[in-house]
């Protein structure tokens, strides 16, 4: 999982104590599973390439 903050709004982080909840707002998470990717830089989703077709031609 990547958990984007870029857009947080508010946040309780500077009012709690260490073991205490957090709570904000306006995070993007991105599961990823086999295959797939996050690109740290560009905050850009990576979808798997598309099977070759010679790969598919060996199925």
């Amino acid at each position: 999982m990547v958990f984007d903050g870029c857009g947080i709004g508010h946040s309780n982080i500077t009012d709690i104590q260490m073991g205490e909840a957090i709570a904000v707002e306006n995070v993007t998470v991105h599961t990823l599973v086999k295959g797939y990717g996050y690109d740290l830089v560009t905050r850009q989703y990576l979808n798997p390439s598309p099977p070759s077709p010679q790969s598919a031609d060996k199925g």
